[in-house]
């Protein structure tokens, strides 16, 4: 299921609803996104790679009305990003990656206070 959550880029979303549970990003690269623990509680750990070329992106978190909840700013093409995710009402959301000009990648994640 494809899913646009850029909605000015060109592209559309992968969504992947799968839990990546202990991942590093060296496990699996030909994933865009992983996210973990799922479902999560305080923090909330996302690894990301981003098309070569492209070294700024966010990671966003948002609703399933497609609000955006909290967002991350990136600015290497591969990382991992601890997030503070306390705040957050509990429920299911989507986490993303990616920016304005190139494709998003999305997983679906559970959060329990």
């Amino acid at each position: 299921m494809k899913q646009n959550i850029y909605p000015n880029a060109n592209r559309s979303a992968k969504v992947e609803t799968e839990p990546f549970d202990n991942q590093t990003p060296d496990d699996n690269m030909n994933d865009m996104l992983f996210v973990y623990p799922n479902p999560a509680n305080d923090k909330l750990v996302v690894g990301y790679a981003i098309k070569e070329g492209y070294n700024n992106g966010i990671i966003g978190i948002y609703d399933l009305q497609s609000k955006l909840i909290k967002s991350v700013s990136i600015n290497k093409q591969t990382g991992t990003k601890t997030i503070d995710i306390s705040d957050i009402v509990s429920g299911n959301y989507l986490i993303t990656v990616g920016n304005k000009d190139i494709e998003g990648y999305a997983k679906q994640i559970t959060i329990k206070h």
